[in-house]
C-alpha cells in the first residue's frame, strides 16, 4: 500500500475510536497527580481511575509545549501535516500547536481547531485518516474536516458535578445541588464556539441517558440513519444503555465507541456518557434507501 499523501496529528483530548481507518500521530497531553507527572496514556484505565479515587492530590492537566509540537512536525516535514485539536475555547493546545509550527518553518501544517473535544474530536480524525488512506488530495481532506465539523452535534452527561468542580470548571454550590437532587446535567459542544453549554437536565443518570435522546430527535428526525460515536468513562456499559435508547429511534449507520482518556476523566469523573452523531453516510460514500 503507497504512503498517504500527508500526516494526520491529534491530541490526547481526542478519544478514538475502535474503528480508526488508520493511526494519526498522537501528541501527549500531560496529566499529574500532586509532582508525579504522566502522559494520558501511560496510564491503564483501572490505574488512573485508582488514582483518581484514592490520591490525595486532585489530578491536573496542561497542554503539550510548542517544543514539543515542534519536535513532532520537524519529524514530520517530508509531507504535508493536518494537525486537528481540542477546541482552542477549552485548552491552550491549538496555540501551542501554532507557536510549534512557526518554529518549524519547513513544515507545511495545517493546524484546525476542531471546535469539540473526546468523540467529536475524533469524528474529524477520522475523516482525515481516512482520505489519506483513500489517497485523496490534502484540499479533499480538509474539506471533508470542515464538513464534518459543521455536521456533528456532540451531547454527554455526567454522573455527578464533582470532579468540575474541583477543576474550577463548576460553583461549589452548583455540584452541591446537583449531588443533593442528583441532578444530571446535558451539555452540548457549540459547534462554532467550541464551548460546552448546558441544554437540559435530568433526575438520576438513566433519565439523562433518555434526555439525551430526546434532544438527539429535537436535531434529526426519527428514521434517519446516523454515524454515531460513543464515549465513556469506567464503565462501558454506560455506552450500552445509550446506544440501546438510540437503537429504538434510528437506524445505525456506522457505529465507534471511545473510553474517555484520562486527560478528560480528570475533569468529568468515572461516571460520563457522550454521543457524537451526525445523519447519513460519511463524504465518501452514498447511502441508500
Amino acid at each position: 500500500m503507497a504512503e498517504p499523501p500527508y500526516w494526520v496529528v491529534t491530541d490526547e483530548a481526542c478519544d478514538l475510536c475502535d474503528t480508526m481507518p488508520v493511526e494519526p500521530v498522537m501528541v501527549p497531553l500531560n496529566l499529574f497527580f500532586g509532582s508525579q507527572a504522566y502522559t494520558s496514556r501511560s496510564l491503564t484505565p483501572s490505574a488512573f481511575y485508582h488514582e483518581l479515587r484514592t490520591n490525595p492530590h486532585h489530578p491536573t492537566t496542561s497542554q503539550p509545549s510548542p517544543q514539543q509540537f515542534a519536535a513532532i512536525y520537524q519529524r514530520l516535514r517530508s509531507r504535508p501535516i493536518i494537525s486537528i485539536h481540542v477546541t482552542g475555547a477549552l485548552s491552550g493546545t491549538v496555540a501551542s500547536a501554532r507557536l510549534g509550527s512557526d518554529l518549524v518553518p519547513k513544515a507545511e501544517v495545517h493546524l484546525l481547531d476542531s471546535k469539540t473535544v473526546s468523540i467529536g474530536q475524533a469524528f474529524q480524525v477520522y475523516v482525515a485518516c481516512r482520505a489519506a488512506q483513500l489517497g485523496h488530495s490534502l484540499d479533499i481532506a480538509l474539506d471533508w474536516v470542515g464538513k464534518t465539523r459543521r455536521q456533528t452535534r456532540q451531547f454527554i452527561t455526567l454522573g455527578t458535578l464533582d470532579y468540575l468542580r474541583r477543576g474550577g470548571r463548576v460553583g461549589k454550590v452548583q455540584a452541591l445541588v446537583g449531588s443533593l437532587l442528583s441532578i444530571k446535567p446535558i451539555l452540548e459542544i457549540d459547534r462554532e464556539l467550541g464551548v460546552f453549554k448546558a441544554i437540559s437536565r435530568a433526575r438520576g443518570f438513566a433519565q439523562a441517558l433518555q434526555a439525551m435522546v430526546a434532544e438527539m430527535l429535537r436535531s434529526v428526525p426519527a428514521g434517519t440513519p446516523l454515524r454515531i460515536a460513543l464515549g465513556y468513562g469506567e464503565d462501558p456499559a454506560d455506552a450500552d444503555a445509550l446506544l440501546a435508547l438510540i437503537r429504538k429511534h434510528y437506524p445505525i449507520h456506522w457505529l465507534g465507541r471511545a473510553q474517555a482518556t484520562p486527560v478528560l476523566a480528570v475533569h468529568s469523573g468515572p461516571q460520563v456518557a457522550g454521543v457524537a452523531f451526525a445523519p447519513h453516510g460519511w463524504p465518501w460514500e452514498t447511502v441508500s434507501g
